[in-house]
C-alpha cells in the first residue's frame, strides 16, 4: 500500500507532468518540421491567380446571397489546393476552371 501512495505523490505528478510537457514540445516539433509538399508550378499559377480574383470579394461590403456564393468559392479553392497536392491535376484544372468562369479569369487555365 504504501507503494501506491508513493506513486501518487506531489514529485510523482511533477515528474509525469514533465513528461507530459516534453511530449507535446517533441510532438509539436515534429508537425513544424514535417516536409511540405512541393506543388507543381502550374498549381503555383493558378493558385496565384484565383487568389488574387477572390480577395476583392473578401474584402466587399455586405451584399445580400454574396456570403454564400464567397464561401463556394472559397471551398473550390480549398478543393483545388487540396488535389493540386495530391497530384490530381485534372480534377484540381477542373475547380480552377470553376473560378475562372465565374469571375472571368480566362488566363487561369492557361498553361
Amino acid at each position: 500500500m504504501s507503494r501506491l501512495t508513493s506513486l501518487s505523490s506531489p514529485r510523482a505528478f511533477g515528474l509525469g507532468l514533465m513528461l507530459a510537457a516534453v511530449g507535446v514540445v517533441m510532438g509539436s516539433y515534429l508537425i513544424v518540421r514535417a516536409e511540405r509538399v512541393e506543388l507543381p508550378r502550374v498549381c503555383v499559377a493558378w493558385d496565384e491567380a484565383a487568389r488574387h480574383a477572390l480577395a476583392p470579394l473578401v474584402h466587399q461590403q455586405k451584399i445580400a446571397g454574396a456570403d454564400r456564393a464567397l464561401l463556394d468559392q472559397l471551398a473550390a479553392l480549398r478543393r483545388a489546393r487540396h488535389n493540386c497536392a495530391a497530384g490530381r491535376l485534372d480534377i484540381a484544372r477542373r475547380d480552377y476552371e470553376l473560378l475562372g468562369g465565374t469571375h472571368g479569369l480566362a488566363s487561369l487555365v492557361e498553361d
